[in-house]
């Protein structure tokens, strides 16, 4: 008899996240191995009963261990970037105002038929 495959999304994130865990902590974890098979070395590294083969109770207990195993680990802390505000040089000052001085005066208008037609006049 095949094991039951359980296709819920939260069963294949849990698996793979049990999976990749396991290898962490050295256990023997291929891509064929089933999650009963799994639930089994859970159970033997930490002393916790193996559920039944139901998916709801498989989920529960691949949620608790990693629950446990995410227990000690702090998110790293956020860090923003931290740039030097920008130095310009005296050629490029001098082209800024240049163009600053060159340019005409800019009006703020919203943009309605009105306003256009005003400005237009």
């Amino acid at each position: 008899m095949t094991p039951p495959r359980h296709q819920t999304l939260e069963m294949q994130i849990a698996r793979r996240q049990t999976a990749e865990h396991l290898r962490k902590v050295g256990a023997p974890v291929k891509a064929s191995t089933t999650v009963m098979q799994m639930a089994a070395m859970i159970a033997d590294r930490t002393g916790w009963p193996a559920p039944a083969s139901a998916p709801a109770d498989l989920l529960a207990f691949l949620e608790r261990f990693l629950d446990q195993c995410r227990a000690g680990v702090t998110p790293p802390p956020y860090r923003p970037v931290v740039r030097r505000p920008m130095q310009y040089d005296l050629a490029m000052r001098e082209a800024l105002t240049r163009a600053a001085a060159a340019q005409p005066h800019l009006t703020t208008a919203t943009s309605n038929v009105v306003t256009w037609r005003e400005l237009a006049a």
